[in-house]
């Protein structure tokens, strides 16, 4: 069964921000997109436009060493203009791992560009130990 072209869209985002390709992952973003990670840490926040959210990635990116690894798509779920990715994934930092489960909200617009992300983590207070402990 071919993969449909929303779910593709944030599969090459994704693939392309967590290998470190995230110039080429923002050709995927609409101009007005919004990205929203939860809480208090030091990568929460909503970025607003292409270069906030390659920002965002970038620091992520730092902090991590680049170790943004999805171990596993667990489930992808298609809307009208949403897809949901239930992922398990695992990052690193400063000889600590951090291994969750989070669901990714995207929503597509109509010119096939990605307009919103959300994460939601399976263990909000376990993201803010992990991700304040990354203060640097």
């Amino acid at each position: 069964m071919p993969t449909d072209t929303r779910i593709a869209t944030a599969q090459e985002f994704f693939q392309r921000s967590f290998s470190g390709d995230v110039s080429s992952a923002i050709e995927f973003l609409d101009e007005q997109v919004s990205y929203y990670v939860p809480g208090t840490h030091q990568l929460s926040g909503r970025f607003e436009g292409p270069e906030a959210v390659a920002q965002h990635l970038g620091k992520l990116l730092q902090l991590t060493s680049g170790t943004v690894d999805v171990l596993q798509w667990e489930d992808w779920m298609l809307g009208v203009n949403h897809v949901a990715a239930l992922t398990h994934m695992s990052v690193q930092h400063r000889g600590a791992i951090y291994t969750f489960r989070g669901v990714f909200v995207i929503t597509i617009a109509d010119d096939a560009k990605i307009r919103r992300i959300e994460i939601f983590f399976e263990d909000q207070a376990a993201a803010e130990r992990f991700f304040s402990a990354t203060v640097e």
